[in-house]
C-alpha cells in the first residue's frame, strides 16, 4: 500500500485523485484549505507521514505550501511537483538535496485522462519512486521520463500548443 498526499484539489489534482481512486493499492488523503470535502485543510493538523506527497498548488503559492509539510516527509519521501515554473533545486532549498524529488509536467488533456506528462527528478529517486511516479501520472494519461531537466520548458512549450 502507498500513502499519498495529494495537496492542492483544484481541476489537475481533481483529475489526478479520479484517476487514482479506483486503485486499491493506494491510500489517499488531500489537503486543500480551501475545499472543505478534503480531509485536512492545513499541514498542521497531520501526524501522519506519508510514502508520497504531491504537490499540485499554483507556482505562487508554492514556498509557503511546502514549507508548511516539511514536518511530514522521512528521508525517504518522495515529493512529486506538477507546479509549472518550479525548478527541482527549488524543492530541494525547501526539503534539502537528500529528499527524492521528481518534477512532472502535465498537460490539461490529462483532465480526461488523455494527457501527456513528462517526468524527471534528482539525484536522490530511487528506481521504485521513479516507477511508483510514472504509474501515478499514467492513470491521466501518456507518461515520458526525461534525465535533462533543462528540457522541461521545451516540453511545456510544445504539449501546451
Amino acid at each position: 500500500m502507498t500513502k499519498i498526499l495529494l495537496v492542492g484539489y483544484g481541476k489537475m489534482g481533481g483529475a489526478l485523485l479520479t484517476g487514482w481512486s479506483q486503485n486499491p493499492s493506494y491510500i489517499l488523503s488531500t489537503l486543500d484549505p480551501h475545499n472543505h470535502d478534503a480531509d485536512y485543510q492545513s499541514a498542521s493538523d497531520i501526524k501522519t507521514k506519508f510514502d508520497v506527497i504531491i504537490l499540485a498548488v499554483k507556482p505562487q503559492s508554492m514556498q509557503e505550501v511546502a514549507t508548511s509539510l516539511k514536518h511530514l516527509t522521512t528521508p525517504h519521501t518522495l515529493i512529486l511537483s506538477i507546479a509549472a515554473g518550479k525548478a527541482i533545486s527549488f524543492y530541494e532549498r525547501v526539503f534539502g538535496i537528500s529528499q527524492p524529488i521528481i518534477r512532472a509536467m502535465p498537460n490539461t488533456p490529462a483532465l480526461v485522462g488523455k494527457g501527456m506528462s513528462v517526468l524527471c527528478g534528482n539525484q536522490s529517486v530511487t528506481e521504485p519512486q521513479k516507477q511508483t511516479a510514472l504509474n501515478l501520472l499514467s492513470s491521466i494519461g501518456m507518461v515520458e521520463w526525461i534525465d535533462d531537466e533543462g528540457l522541461m520548458d521545451a516540453v511545456t512549450a510544445v504539449s501546451g500548443s
